[in-house]
């Protein structure tokens, strides 16, 4: 549906929708994600990793409710494209985390103590997101700082990788190696997803300030 074609006064008479609450929703599941799999990381177990699943279809609920909300709403914070690829980044977070569940279960690994720090890096990026998306309501030039201080944790997680990766490498297992560093991968990957969620706040925040 193209909210261009819905007439003005329908979508002035829509419900007003408080998009900066659905888009701290969704940040919430990406970030719960995230936090599941850096329990699993120290404790193995397969239902933290099946929290991740659960956990994307919630999301993908929301995603779908968020897009409504955008097609039919009058005003909104920011603008409408800005929304949808902010609401495509975060989506993506937690996607990515169910993908990586599948790799992570395909390649039979147990848990993951080297990326823990990487998990945890990056959980502080999503809050430090949510924390962006809040500061909507009340001043975009903090919610731009908070989305530039997210933006800078991934060169944290990759450093954590570097690290991470010089010790796998010493160990004689070549399976092991191979998993090991796979690993290390899809978790900073999914960094570089926050990444770009903050940089497209940063982008859609510069049109406001």
């Amino acid at each position: 549906m193209d909210h261009e074609r819905i007439p003005w006064f329908k979508r002035l008479a829509a419900p007003r929708v408080d998009f900066v609450d659905l888009l701290v929703r969704q940040a919430n599941y990406s970030r719960a994600a995230i936090q599941a799999m850096r329990t699993w990381s120290t404790t193995g177990g397969d239902s933290h990793l099946d929290e991740v699943v659960e956990l994307e279809m919630k999301a993908d609920e929301l995603h779908k409710l968020l897009m409504g909300a955008l097609f039919v709403s009058f005003e909104t914070p920011l603008d409408r494209e800005d929304i949808n690829d902010l609401c495509r980044h975060l989506d993506n977070i937690v996607d990515s985390a169910r993908h990586a569940v599948s790799k992570i279960r395909a390649m039979e690994i147990q848990s993951g103590a080297r990326v823990e720090p990487m998990l945890a890096n990056i959980d502080r990026g999503l809050g430090l997101m949510i924390q962006a998306i809040q500061e909507l309501r009340k001043s975009p030039e903090s919610a731009w700082t908070h989305a530039d201080q997210a933006r800078h944790t991934q060169r944290v997680t990759e450093d954590l990788e570097a690290r991470g990766l010089a010790s796998v490498l010493r160990n004689e297992d070549v399976r092991e190696v191979f998993r090991q560093r796979e690993l290390l991968h899809i978790v900073t990957a999914l960094g570089h997803k926050v990444e770009l969620t903050a940089e497209g706040m940063m982008h859609a925040v510069n049109k406001i300030m």
